[in-house]
């Protein structure tokens, strides 16, 4: 099996760690944090878990609680392209770099802005069918009292064209409708969150955010663009910045977040959930343009 480069960099960053270190021109502080780093490094092993994308999970976990933030991000941006021989891993661990990326960029933005108390945020929620047959996941869902953002993530390179709600043609000829694959996704949580919001339902809106190389042409008019945004790494936070702002009079009951974390309990099965897809591909997704998705 090949190793994913960002975990061959967290070889090298271990490596670089553990190496006899002259502390002499250090500052208390400093030494310090280089032992916790150290200490850290020695009990983490990438190896430990079972697929590539649990080992880009640990891996970028580990970057950004113990080096920071903007080692993530410079780290995550710059192996966005991440090289393998095995065609599968690279979309396993391109894929997660991505769904990685977001999730920790909002936890950062949740941090920087003090806004733990107002928002939460959950990466790989697994939701049941109502049917009671499987579970559709969602990359990365943002609560807060008035509105549910449900991302849909992708990491499509080369050259992107986007046109109807969010139709996205990629270099390769092949188009992915992820508004009608969000759509499913806002269908099966609404099913679940509104019968019990007693009257008071708040707003759910989509989003695709793309990590990836290449370009993105969006040729949509702007009421689709506002139905479903479309954000890269550098467009995130301020995305973020306005959905604090915005005045919606509508609200969710606090029994959302309570299903919610229930969801999030359910651990995320990967070989489970490629599974399901393939048993449904080519069955048509019956969301449609949901009101709710907005």
């Amino acid at each position: 099996m090949n190793v994913p480069t960002v975990i061959l960099e967290l070889e090298g960053l271990k490596q670089k760690y553990l190496e006899v270190m002259d502390f002499s021109e250090q500052s208390a502080e400093q030494v310090h944090k280089i032992e916790n780093i150290q200490e850290s490094l020695k009990q983490f092993d990438v190896h430990d878990h079972d697929t590539i994308a649990k080992r880009v999970f640990a891996a970028f976990q580990w970057v950004h609680e113990n080096l920071g933030y903007d080692k993530f991000r410079e780290m995550a941006i710059r192996l966005k392209k991440i090289p393998s021989l095995d065609q599968q891993q690279y979309s396993e661990a391109k894929g997660e770099l991505a769904e990685v990326f977001l999730y920790r960029t909002i936890l950062q933005w949740l941090e920087k802005r003090g806004l733990g108390y107002k928002w939460k945020v959950y990466h790989h929620l697994m939701i049941p069918f109502m049917s009671g047959k499987g579970y559709t996941e969602i990359d990365v869902l943002l609560a807060g009292k008035n509105m549910i953002v449900v991302f849909e993530c992708k990491s499509f390179n080369g050259k992107k064209i986007i046109a109807k709600e969010c139709y996205v043609k990629t270099s390769s000829g092949k188009g992915h409708d992820i508004y009608k694959q969000n759509g499913m996704h806002c269908k099966e949580l609404w099913e679940h969150i509104s019968p019990l919001s007693f009257g008071e339902i708040g707003l759910i809106k989509s989003v695709m955010f793309s990590f990836a190389v290449g370009t993105i042409e969006d040729k949509r008019v702007p009421d689709y663009k506002r139905l479903m945004p479309v954000l890269d790494e550098d467009s995130l936070v301020a995305f973020l910045d306005s959905l604090n702002t915005q005045a919606i009079a509508t609200r969710w009951k606090p029994v959302v977040l309570t299903i919610l974390d229930g969801f999030a309990e359910k651990e995320y099965d990967q070989a489970e959930h490629a599974r399901q897809i393939r048993e449904r591909h080519g069955e048509a997704l019956s969301a449609g343009r949901l009101m709710y998705c907005c």
